[in-house]
């Protein structure tokens, strides 16, 4: 019959077991937020597993919610591939090696973390275990828009899974974005408007009070908007190419001097630009330029004057002599 040091000693060694198996821990997960088109840019998963289980690891590349992976490495295959798929064109292999000690463990936390396995909670690889840090990277191609969505990366062994995924948007930058301002009858216009981008960008209309901040704001992006102060009509119009904004002000519901501010945002990157203008309701009048007349101060000299006066002072020689 065993003793109890030796039962103890028996389930510390289980129990040692049981912590060390199936411990998967992910480092990283690299995806830009956004991705302009024509662009290139990286993706890629750093997790670290157990040596004793590299055997075991399986790792795939999702997008979006699809069931079938885009990229794949098993056991049995020397090397990841692509499977063939609606952007397969645009993607590919970077590299799928040991990470080493050239990745840091700090990093951006991932959108979403998802457990597959049901009320396990991961497990980290306890002090001596001996471990290895690997590295899945793919180069996209951002050369249409089908490639926004969710990349998603799954990591498993034969006891455990976890996969995470974060969205891109492919975007496209505008062509041209301006703003005007126009008088006519007591009333300034003030209009914003872009032409192209994608996805459809957002304009946005201040005018600034006396503190800087904005008195009066309106929006593309706003369903219905209530005009708080009595300054005038908006109008709104968007179509495919073009993203128009406009406002239309009193003269004495402006100070003297107003600032208008015209914002431009692509929802979900990155991407933003302002411009603004100055409304001056009393500009200073210039002063006329001065128009001179060519003249010349210098004495004229006869005798370096043009050919005529030559000819000039030869009569006159000519008429003395006689």
């Amino acid at each position: 019959m065993m003793g109890g040091e030796g039962l103890l000693l028996q389930v510390l060694f289980l129990l040692d077991i049981f912590c060390t198996t199936g411990s998967i821990r992910l480092d990283k997960l690299s995806v830009p937020d956004s991705a302009e088109l024509g662009s290139t840019v990286q993706l890629s998963c750093t997790f670290t597993i157990q040596m004793s289980e590299e055997v075991e690891l399986d790792v795939k590349w999702y997008h979006n919610s699809s069931s079938t992976p885009i990229l794949v490495w098993v056991p049995y295959s020397r090397v990841p591939y692509l499977l063939p798929s609606s952007i397969s064109e645009y993607l590919s292999i970077s590299s799928f090696e040991d990470a080493g000690d050239r990745i840091p463990r700090s990093g951006t936390e991932p959108n979403r973390v998802e457990y597959l396995q049901s009320g396990t909670e991961l497990s980290f690889p306890r002090s001596g275990t001996r471990t290895k840090t690997l590295i899945s990277e793919i180069t996209l191609q951002a050369d249409s828009f089908r490639l926004s969505g969710e990349y998603s990366c799954k990591v498993s062994t034969f006891s455990q899974e976890i996969i995470v995924g974060r969205n891109i948007i492919v975007y496209e930058a505008p062509e041209r974005f301006w703003i005007n301002q126009s008088l006519s009858y007591g009333e300034l216009t003030v209009s914003c408007s872009v032409w192209a981008g994608y996805p459809t960008p957002v304009l946005t209309l201040c005018k600034q009070g006396i503190q800087g901040d904005c008195d009066y704001r309106v929006s593309t992006n706003d369903a219905v908007y209530e005009d708080s102060q009595d300054y005038g009509e908006e109008d709104y119009l968007v179509d495919p190419r073009l993203v128009l904004i406009s406002s239309v002000f009193s003269l004495q519901s402006l100070q003297d001097v107003a600032k208008f501010t015209c914002t431009l945002h692509i929802p979900g990157t990155s991407f933003k630009k302002e411009e603004e203008k100055i409304f001056n309701k009393y500009p200073s009048v210039q002063p006329l330029p001065m128009v001179s007349r060519a003249t010349s101060s210098a004495p004229t000299n006869l005798l370096t004057s043009s050919a005529p006066n030559c000819l000039f002072l030869q009569l006159i020689m000519m008429f003395s002599h006689r």
